[in-house]
């Protein structure tokens, strides 16, 4: 169509006249969008155009709304219109998730002539590299070929961060955020990235960190979604999940806890009711025994499965019917995450909500309302000197000598306002100290030593994944099955072992660990002592959402409350109902000897208020199983000895950052940094804006008695 004709439609008839289909874009479109009609959701239609003209973006929109062909469309159209072999990276946080993205996916990339591979801990990257476009890999993974210079990384134009919320704010995005600095250093030029999330709190701060140094990548959020209604069922035992799955006449039902331990309970009372098979999928799990996993729920007819975090990301596992919430998730992103699984029929998104105590309920509760008004956490970056050292360790393996010099790191890192030479040069000595470096023969110099070169032989340097290797060595077949943590006295030979939802039995022990063969189930089996962290650290947005929830005391119509669970609440109401005149206050009742403070704070608010109050010599903790909601002492708490200066509470941490050195998130390499930027990175995530607001907005709150009856 020519100039003149284009401004006589548009001016004389007022034609409303699309732009003209760039080279690419259609071919796309038709092999990933083809099956629907070329039809687009609402944040494909915003998003396909912004990527494909270059623009750093990051995707805000709900579960199973479009965001990954949001993302792939664009960049597949890129990669087939562009002379060169350019090259893609798609990045996602768990094996699983980029094995059944590359199933869902290499389909429509072939027929666009573009080949896909993965590589991660289970693939390994092909001897041949040069016909591929897009590598689908995990951080870790993607650490690996950097170090190794791999030559189809200097390829890379395109970058895709999947479920980018699940390491925001955690050693692995760090290290994420180091890598991709490392991959433009290696490319020579701008690396366009593109970042996918269903659930952010604060997107501004998320997308400035995607692109340190440079205009923030632009945020592309589509709103709606399904509405959620949430079904209620009082939960006064484990073994009445079994009438709940049975009532239910559902094909298919995922249940959701916070542990491995609860994910074997649940287990434990779900196996064996027909028809239904049962199935576990947690982190511990192998390759082999999560494909088992994914596999078998998938084609089961009639299936039940228990998991943790590892399926609150898009897994595809088939159609679910219901998701039951045994445990009340800690934050609100977990809980979307988690609903966004199944229970999708038509406009709405249907969740079984178990409360087994009333705090649990008033959590369930907080968390709908929350929900629907889009209120969820935001992750923190702060000063990652733990990963640097990771980082460190990195470049040196993948160097021929052995040898690093510090301006190196300047020139690679110098975009994050946070690093500056004194501290290189303070980790580098620090780590001269501990022999994993020697000093070279020539000024600023440094070398590989004796431990690092130990570590760089056993490849242990490319996570930040903490305690991977935590346990006994468990082999079944020849092959690593789990490391396991085991009591020394239940490693016996012939105990059987609950792990992955299968029984295994010992049939040898040895230095090197234990071997099992498969067994039959048995009543009361050897349980592994999993850990725990975090799976009771409410979030302060939650914390804060709960307390609200018993000041405006909104009605619950929209959601389905069985008896037991609408007398309770109607009981917490009553004896919430006088607080309505005095919500800005501290509620506290004794309880026996005791005095419990109702902050409704969060977690790393509680531990802060619990340091001011010892500051002034008065002893508390956070209440076990609700560190976010209350603190408790045998002593009267006086909210007006504290601080309400924002600069004395970050002194006041930073002087105590040792006792949070547990509470934090850091690399596995936190323990050999210099004391000072220990405390930097522990005060950076602990001693927040908003932690800081939280803390000091309770100085000189008045407090007022109430009868909450959660802590007993």
């Amino acid at each position: 169509m020519n100039d003149e004709l284009t401004e006589y439609l548009a001016s004389e008839l007022g034609f409303e006249l699309k732009p003209a289909r760039r080279a690419g874009l259609d071919r796309a479109i038709g092999a990933f969008l083809g099956l629907h009609l070329e039809q687009r959701t609402p944040i494909q239609e915003q998003a396909i155009e912004v990527i494909y003209d270059g623009a750093d973006v990051l995707l805000i929109s709900a579960t199973a709304s479009g965001k990954t062909e949001a993302a792939i469309v664009p960049v597949a159209a890129r990669l087939i219109s562009e002379p060169g072999r350019s090259v893609a990276l798609y990045i996602a946080p768990t094996r699983a998730l980029l094995n059944d993205l590359h199933r869902r996916l290499e389909a429509p990339l072939h027929q666009l002539g573009l080949e896909a591979r993965i590589r991660h801990g289970d693939y390994p990257l092909p001897t041949v590299t040069a016909l591929i476009r897009i590598l689908f890999t995990t951080p870790e993974s993607l650490d690996v070929l950097l170090s190794k210079n791999t030559p189809l990384l200097s390829q890379v134009k395109y970058v895709i961060v999947d479920e980018i919320h699940q390491i925001f704010g955690t050693p692995r995005g760090d290290q994420l955020a180091f890598l991709l600095q490392r991959l433009e250093h290696m490319v020579g030029c701008r690396v366009q990235r593109v970042a996918l999330s269903a659930t952010v709190g604060r997107p501004a701060e998320l997308a400035a960190w995607l692109c340190p140094q440079r205009e923030p990548a632009r945020v592309i959020s589509a709103p709606g979604g399904r509405q959620i209604v949430g079904n209620f069922h009082w939960m006064s035992d484990l073994s009445l999940l079994r009438k709940l799955l049975r009532s239910s006449g559902y094909d298919k039902l995922l249940y959701f806890v916070n542990s491995r331990r609860r994910c074997d309970d649940v287990y434990l009372v779900l196996r064996d009711l027909e028809p239904y098979e049962s199935f576990v999928h947690y982190s511990t799990l192998t390759k082999e025994q999560r494909e088992y996993v994914e596999r078998g729920f998938k084609s089961a007819q009639m299936a039940v499965c228990v998991a943790t975090t590892t399926l609150e990301l898009g897994i595809d596992i088939g159609s679910i019917r219901d998701v039951v919430l045994v445990d009340a998730p800690t934050t609100v992103s977990s809980f979307l995450q988690r609903i966004g699984r199944g229970g999708r029929r038509g406009q709405y998104t249907y969740v079984t909500l178990t409360p087994q105590s009333p705090l649990e309920l008033l959590q369930f509760a907080a968390m709908l309302r929350l929900a629907e008004n889009n209120q969820v956490e935001a992750g923190v970056s702060g000063y990652p000197y733990s990963v640097l050292i990771q980082q460190i360790f990195s470049i040196l393996a993948g160097k021929r000598r052995l040898r690093i010099h510090p301006d190196e790191l300047i020139r690679q890192f110098g975009t994050f306002s946070w690093l500056n030479p004194d501290g290189i040069q303070a980790i580098l000595e620090r780590l001269v100290d501990e022999d994993f470096l020697r000093r070279g023969p020539a000024s600023q110099v440094y070398d590989v030593g004796p431990i690092l070169e130990n570590l760089i032989d056993k490849k242990e340097i490319f996570t930040n994944i903490a305690g991977q290797s935590a346990g006994v060595p468990v082999f079944h077949s020849g092959r690593l099955l789990a490391y396991l943590p085991l009591q020394p006295h239940q490693i016996r030979h012939g105990n059987v072992i609950l792990f992955a939802g299968r029984f295994w039995r010992i049939v040898s022990i040895s230095d090197q660990g234990l071997i099992v063969d498969l067994a039959r189930s048995v009543p009361d089996p050897v349980r592994p002592a999993w850990g725990s962290k975090g799976a009771f650290a409410i979030s302060s947005v939650l914390a804060q959402g709960m307390r609200g929830l018993l000041v405006s005391q909104p009605d619950l119509g929209a959601h389905q409350l069985d008896e037991e669970s609408a007398r309770r609440l109607e009981a917490l109401y009553k004896r919430t109902a006088h607080l309505q005149q005095v919500k800005d206050a501290v509620w506290y009742e004794c309880v026996g000897n005791k005095y419990v403070y109702y902050t409704f704070a969060g977690a790393t608010e509680n531990q802060v208020l619990r340091l001011l109050f010892e500051e002034n010599g008065v002893a508390c903790q956070p209440v076990s199983r609700a560190e976010g909601i209350a603190l408790t002492s045998r002593e009267r708490l006086d909210f007006d000895c504290l601080p309400d200066d924002a600069d004395e509470v970050s002194t006041i941490v930073a002087a105590h950052w040792r006792r949070f050195a547990g509470w934090i998130n850091s690399g596995p390499f936190f323990e050999h940094l210099p004391p000072a930027l220990k405390r930097d990175e522990i005060a950076a995530q602990v001693a927040t804006s908003t932690v800081i607001e939280r803390v000091t907005t309770l100085c000189s709150t008045p407090l007022v008695t109430v009868d909450l009856q959660f802590v007993r």
